[in-house]
């Protein structure tokens, strides 16, 4: 469960990736009122911890996750500000 009070919630992810169920509130009882809407956004830190070094081994993987990463910065940005 994660939250507390009336804004906990619990996701249960059926397959990754793919789908899963997200249960709002995780106990209790209450619904969100009319015109209100959950939002469930990633949130990945603008961060780069790949590090690359010079004459060093030649890792695609470890690149292929950075531009992952980067791009997934770039999508949250543009959502959020699709929303501004």
């Amino acid at each position: 469960m994660l939250g507390s009070g009336t804004s906990n919630y619990t996701v249960t992810v059926t397959t990754y990736p793919g789908s899963g169920l997200i249960t709002y509130p995780a106990s209790g009882s209450g619904t969100l009122a009319t015109g209100e809407s959950l939002l469930i956004r990633r949130n990945t830190q603008a961060v780069q911890p790949a590090s690359l070094r010079n004459q060093g081994g030649m890792h695609p993987q470890t690149i292929e996750k950075a531009l992952d990463r980067t791009i997934a910065v770039a999508q949250e940005n543009k959502e959020a500000l699709s929303r501004a």
